[in-house]
């Protein structure tokens, strides 16, 4: 897709249709690059910034796939859920547990 600005996004995808690869360019200036990899239950498993290493992301999952943890730019946090999957808390990288309420 061409913007505008000139730029161009490109974008990769693996033969399960997942979108792995995203990249903003004009040809010489490259404005974004990331890899997003998946586990074999097709949850999004890593952002990586192949820009900047410290920008890039990864996230980990329940059995019953709900996200569990995300770490990044963000800090670190984790998600905890009941028998039915309602999500009741969340932790920061502070370690403090936060309840859901609602």
């Amino acid at each position: 897709m061409r913007f505008g600005d000139g730029f161009t996004e490109t974008r990769s995808y693996d033969q399960s249709y997942r979108l792995t690869g995203l990249r903003d360019s004009d040809g010489i200036t490259v404005l974004r690059d990331l890899a997003l990899s998946y586990d074999l239950r097709d949850n999004l498993i890593g952002v990586l910034d192949l820009l900047d290493a410290s920008q890039s992301e990864t996230f980990g999952y329940t059995p019953r796939e709900h996200l569990a943890s995300a770490s990044g730019p963000y800090g670190a946090l984790g998600f905890a859920y009941d028998g039915v999957g309602n999500r009741i808390s969340y932790s920061f990288g502070d370690g403090a547990d936060h309840r859901c309420v609602g």
